[in-house]
């Protein structure tokens, strides 16, 4: 802390967007003459990620969290006005795009972007409905608890300490209704994001001897909370003709909702098992056979978030002989080089690379593959942008194929609308535009996740 350096370069400079972080707070009290930041992706999830990146730079007075709030995200035409004066004075944009339409790129070879979509098989589908039943109906507990303590909260001191208030306080008690909190609905939505991808993912949960079960102890009962749910099935049970009404008889007409969700989930449903092709997964294998392995000197990237998915992909690659390699957060530093070399080199046997979305974001050349896969949507859409530059940069010698996997009528399509505008805004904050919007998970964003009123 002691030297005062010439000047000072943060090389993938988005990595201490955290400003609370002690790497964010560390690199911050360096002393230098200048300052640099270097980064692809300076803006990920919101605007407040720029403001770590300013207060290393000791852009005064912004660097200031009370002043940065107060002039800048303060929710204002001012604030976006500022802070577009403020990306126009410091940032030096270069992208792709721009350096190719000056002629300055010429090395880089086409890219082409493949939306694929992918349709759950009945099975699959009535395993994704009851969990998507579940995950509403506790969404819809979990407002109404946030509707009443607004509510509670407008109330004057003598109201909540009325007698009404005390009797209706011992109602809820006696109801036996628990609160609702806000992480066990995003576990819920990770459930249906792993069941677009395979059933098996979610059965998991139940096996006590996985190591999965032990890491992921917030969703571990939540087939057990879902045969628990019964829903009433006269008014709300679809009416079927005479002649279905005819050959199920009486027995099957008396078979309520909850035992139906207890046998679509039951651990013994075969679409639970992992040795069970998804239809995602169907969907990936069949894109490789089409598009890498149909052509020698092709190779590809598989990535995802979850690793669980990787090994499904990686099991279906060992049954057809293709040589793969896998690059996640587990593999040690001194292990990836060979990994690296293997994908890369021409003569190595190896065509596919199955990696970790996260472990593969940053610092990685792959220009050895030209196709790249990107099985599940992630949240943060830089992330993916990321990994698409692994393989489409300088280096690169053949024409580049992004394949994006997406269920229909799933949550994953409504993660996408997401990604979208997170996207837009990162573009109008680096390009000076007036207009941004906040892109933290709103409570009109989950509506629309759970398909229950638009955003």
């Amino acid at each position: 802390m002691k030297v005062l350096w010439r000047r000072v370069i943060l090389d993938e400079a988005h990595i201490v967007r955290n400003h609370k972080s002690a790497t964010s707070m560390a690199v911050s009290a360096l002393k230098g003459k200048r300052r640099w930041c270097l980064t692809g992706t300076p803006v990920q999830n919101k605007d407040l990620d720029l403001f770590a990146l300013l207060k290393f730079l000791r852009c005064t007075p912004f660097d200031d969290l009370t002043m940065w709030k107060k002039w800048i995200d303060n929710k204002s035409i001012g604030g976006q006005e500022r802070m577009s004066t403020v990306m126009r004075c410091i940032l030096l944009r270069r992208t792709k795009v721009q350096l190719q339409q000056k002629g300055q790129l010429a090395c880089l070879p086409d890219r082409q972007a493949h939306l694929e979509e992918v349709t759950l098989t009945k099975e699959e589908m009535n395993v994704y409905q009851k969990v998507l039943v579940f995950s509403k109906t506790l969404f819809a507990q979990f407002l109404h608890q946030r509707a009443e303590k607004q509510a509670d909260g407008a109330l004057t001191s003598s109201v909540k300490n009325s007698a009404y208030d005390k009797m209706h306080k011992r109602m809820i008690a006696l109801q036996g209704a628990k609160p609702v909190k806000s992480h066990e609905i995003l576990v819920l939505l990770l459930r249906l994001r792993q069941v677009c991808c395979h059933c098996g993912l979610i059965a998991a949960m139940l096996d006590e001897d996985t190591a999965d079960a032990v890491a992921e102890d917030a969703g571990q009962d939540l087939l057990a909370e879902l045969n628990k749910l019964s829903l009433e099935d006269g008014n709300r049970r679809k009416s079927r003709n005479k002649e279905e009404e005819e050959d199920e008889g009486p027995e099957l007409e008396s078979t309520t909702a909850a035992e139906a969700i207890r046998s679509v989930l039951s651990p013994n449903n075969p679409v639970f098992e992992l040795s069970r092709m998804s239809s995602k997964i169907s969907a990936v294998m069949n894109c490789l056979r089409e598009n890498v392995f149909a052509n020698k000197d092709h190779k590809a990237v598989v990535v995802s978030q979850w690793t669980s998915v990787l090994r499904l992909v990686e099991a279906e690659l060992e049954k057809e002989r293709i040589k793969n390699v896998t690059l996640s957060g587990s593999v040690p530093v001194p292990a990836r080089p060979p990994l690296i070399d293997a994908i890369n080199n021409p003569k190595s046997n190896v065509r596919v690379m199955l990696l970790s979305l996260c472990a593969g974001g940053v610092g990685l050349n792959l220009c050895g593959a030209n196709h790249l896969l990107l099985l599940d949507p992630h949240w943060n859409p830089q992330l993916e942008e990321q990994a698409q530059d692994r393989i489409y940069r300088v280096g690169q010698t053949k024409p580049v194929h992004i394949y994006r996997f997406m269920c229909v009528d799933t949550v994953e399509q409504s993660i996408r609308t997401l990604q979208q505008a997170k996207l837009e805004l990162a573009e109008n904050v680096l390009t000076g535009a007036r207009n941004t919007n906040a892109s933290k998970l709103t409570i009109e964003d989950l509506k629309m996740l759970f398909n229950m009123g638009p955003s």
